[in-house]
């Protein structure tokens, strides 16, 4: 679905169709998790060996991390990372960054709320902010969201948007979200978005300094 700004991928948040998707294409797939990932011209290192890994075949602009989460030996949820690479229309990139930003972002709350229309899936506490982390700056969507189906799951979410130096020149953008989920009969486990610090830390584009 594209948003008023004619994002080429258009959007970046999980719903429930995809997180369920996602965990039946990671079952009994081996662990293929190099030290550092290379995907168009972005790079960045995985936060440890215990993610799984799939590069989509259709689309060279996505790649997707996955985890479970273990407790007492048993999976209690799991964490996935997505990582995008978007492009907007020429009139778009007359907008600032912040314009363009609040624009994706607020078109992602709209898609949250059509989800809901499943019965299965519930959002809150959403909150849009401008960060700086690592001496990057992001523009950022967070929400929390509980899953409903055979088991009820809490997750916790956040979206962030990164635009490059040469955007202007480029137009060319990037998404990294995670969705981190949760059983909610278990213990000794919580939900932690930090867990994409070490992508968000160590992503470099080719060419930028």
């Amino acid at each position: 679905m594209k948003n008023s700004f004619i994002c080429n991928k258009g959007c970046y948040i999980l719903s429930y169709a995809l997180l369920i998707l996602i965990t039946l294409l990671f079952i009994n797939a081996p662990a293929q998790t190099p030290d550092t990932i290379r995907i168009f011209e972005l790079s960045f290192k995985t936060p440890d060996k215990d993610w799984k890994v799939r590069i989509n075949p259709n689309k060279s602009r996505e790649v997707t991390l996955y985890k479970e989460k273990v407790s007492i030996l048993t999976t209690v949820g799991s964490s996935v990372i997505s990582v995008y690479k978007d492009s907007l229309s020429n009139e778009a990139c007359t907008k600032s960054e912040k314009e363009i930003a609040d624009s994706i972002l607020h078109n992602e709350i709209k898609l949250l709320d059509k989800d809901l229309k499943s019965g299965k899936f519930e959002f809150s506490d959403t909150k849009i902010q401008k960060k700086n982390k690592f001496g990057k700056d992001f523009y950022t969507l967070s929400f929390q969201t509980k899953i409903i189906s055979q088991s009820v799951f809490n997750g916790d979410n956040v979206l962030y948007l990164y635009f490059p130096k040469d955007f202007k020149e480029r137009h060319v953008f990037y998404g990294f979200m995670v969705n981190d989920y949760v059983a909610e009969s278990a213990v000794l486990t919580d939900n932690n978005t930090e867990i994409i610090n070490p992508v968000l830390e160590s992503f470099k584009i080719e060419g930028l300094k």
